[in-house]
């Protein structure tokens, strides 16, 4: 279960406020999640997606990963050619898994980060 975190190019009523609002917010829906549920349901991270996610959202999101290293973190990574086109651009990467590698994010919700 995850709270979703945008913080631009989405619908105003949807946008966390800023990065800040919408790390805080998703760290605060961990916690209540685990105070609520225990260990029978997991919370995740859940960045949208690359467009809707600034860098410095990507970047708090990845110290909450990396403060707790039980939690999944969950995301689109690019459904479709046009989605991967616009991530690209947004983020002017090469590749949209380098977006999403904030400290090594990616890593954490790949088999790798299972591994750990």
């Amino acid at each position: 279960v995850g709270r979703v975190a945008m913080d631009r190019n989405c619908p105003e009523s949807y946008a966390d406020a800023s990065a800040e609002a919408g790390a805080s917010s998703s760290e605060a829906s961990l916690n209540s999640i685990s105070d609520r549920y225990g260990p029978l349901v997991q919370g995740a991270l859940t960045p949208r997606f690359v467009p809707t996610c600034s860098r410095e959202l990507l970047r708090q999101l990845g110290r909450i990963a990396e403060q707790h290293p039980e939690v999944v973190v969950q995301s689109h990574i690019s459904e479709s050619v046009d989605q991967a086109v616009v991530a690209s651009r947004v983020m002017r990467n090469s590749s949209v898994s380098e977006s999403l590698d904030w400290r090594g994010a990616l890593w954490l919700a790949t088999a790798g980060g299972a591994a750990a």
